[in-house]
């Protein structure tokens, strides 16, 4: 029977490392071992969850799973994601690392389970698998971890500017600090947002801003091994620097391994012309990019430099 090929031992142990692993170990221990084991019970659990709904043979729905994990984890899905984006509430992204291709050594063990699936099978009962395993695969496939850090925004407006920290904490062994304003003027101060790091962060895996109002993509920037040297956006969007607010999310990765994603907002504020209404409360407690220092982080005492006379 297909249903076997997800009601088997090897998928529940695959599903249960899925969950934990996206629902706990990641937040909990933030490395590259739990950046990869998702992956790793993705691999398994799919070509599996794939077979019993397709009735494929093992080639075909490994081959399938192949293609469709090389195209998402490729810059060629990102229009696909901007569309979708487009058409639900909810902003979702991946991250672009081709190291998790690694994932695919789980195949020998998927090819067998699919193999031997009446030899693995939990109970001799199958309604047991539809209505457990089924319900449960499907959330797994569905959720995703979420950072305590996250912010989501339902609009672009510039009122609610910088009322959030920016984020300022050691990732391993290094340290990063991502601005919650930048002024695209042109003045060659401020003028990219960006994320700023000390020499013992390793990569930029992906770094990507998105408009707020409909999930456009209008930066990415993927595998960036030279972070240091990073400018980043450039707030110009249709030839234009606008006063507005752009949500982003970027994954990093420190020289020892560790790796955290970061999601939030950051207002651009270019102030090229007056602003017509008072400063929101926020615009005073802006940190800007050359408010850091490697060795120590954001220093709110330093200057800015930035007048922003379209406020007065």
């Amino acid at each position: 029977m297909r249903i076997w090929k997800v009601g088997n031992y090897v998928f529940a142990l695959g599903l249960l490392l899925l969950l934990l692993n996206d629902h706990y170990l990641k937040e909990t221990y933030s490395n590259w071992l739990t950046g990869k084991l998702s992956d790793f019970a993705g691999m398994l659990i799919f070509p599996l969850f794939l077979a019993f709904c397709t009735g494929w043979s093992a080639r075909r729905s490994v081959f399938f799973t192949t293609l469709a994990f090389v195209g998402w984890k490729s810059p060629l899905s990102q229009p696909i994601i901007d569309w979708v984006n487009n058409y639900q509430p909810w902003h979702f992204s991946r991250v672009v690392d081709y190291t998790d291709l690694i994932a695919f050594a789980i195949f020998p063990l998927v090819w067998w389970t699919l193999r031997n699936t009446d030899k693995l099978k939990i109970s001799p009962d199958p309604l047991f698998a539809r209505v457990l395993i089924l319900p449960i695969t499907c959330f797994a496939f569905v959720a995703t971890s979420t950072d305590d850090d996250d912010q989501y925004f339902i609009d672009s407006g510039i009122e609610n500017c910088c009322v959030i920290s920016p984020v300022d904490q050691n990732l391993g062994n290094g340290r990063i600090y991502i601005p919650t304003a930048f002024s695209p003027n042109g003045d060659g101060l401020n003028d990219f947002f960006t994320v700023l790091v000390d020499s013992n962060i390793a990569v930029i895996d992906t770094f990507y801003v998105y408009d707020l109002d409909n999930g456009d993509t209008l930066f990415l920037a993927v595998d960036v091994t030279n972070p240091q040297d990073f400018l980043g956006f450039n707030g110009v969007v249709n030839d234009t620097a606008r006063m507005k607010r752009y949500g982003y999310t970027t994954w990093i990765t420190a020289l020892d391994g560790t790796q955290s994603s970061f999601s939030s907002s950051v207002c651009s504020l270019p102030c090229v012309e007056p602003f017509d209404g008072e400063t929101p409360p926020g615009i005073p407690e802006c940190a800007y990019p050359n408010q850091f220092i490697p060795s120590i982080g954001y220093d709110p005492m330093l200057s800015s430099g930035e007048s922003l006379q379209c406020f007065e």
